[in-house]
């Protein structure tokens, strides 16, 4: 949504020099569409995916179906910052080497580590609200 907007308004501004940023990221620099079909597969996990799988009450009240969409989310927004980083490296074709999933692995690594270490030091529950049992009990 938000490069669809930001595209939106380069084009109707009709400022040819910011859609060379968007072209690299589609066709990249020889004109093959080497960088598109991680352009379609980023509409279709973060917008398509989460859109249906929480469209009914139900399944935005399931834990399994929340923590699905987390995930799928998640992994939308590492691809979004690979497809923004590496098309001005590699602007030829993605690339699939070893830094690649390197720097993937640290980047997971410090998250779980950062949020584990805030897990351990803070409640996730709040203790002493007399209305949290109400609150946990409520159904629609």
């Amino acid at each position: 949504y938000m490069w669809f907007s930001q595209f939106m308004l380069i084009w109707y501004a009709n400022i040819p020099e910011e859609t060379a940023w968007f072209i690299a990221r589609g066709w990249g620099a020889d004109g093959v569409a080497a960088w598109f079909p991680i352009s379609g597969f980023l509409v279709i996990v973060r917008f398509v995916i989460p859109f249906f799988l929480l469209l009914s009450r139900h399944a935005k009240m399931n834990t399994k179906t929340l923590g699905a969409a987390a995930v799928i989310i998640m992994v939308g927004q590492l691809m979004d910052l690979y497809q923004l980083i590496y098309p001005h490296l590699y602007p030829q074709q993605p690339p699939c080497s070893i830094d690649v999933y390197a720097v993937l692995f640290l980047a997971l690594g410090m998250f779980f580590l950062f949020i584990s270490n805030f897990m351990k030091k803070f409640k996730m529950i709040p203790t002493g609200d007399p209305n949290f049992k109400a609150s946990t009990d409520f159904h629609l």
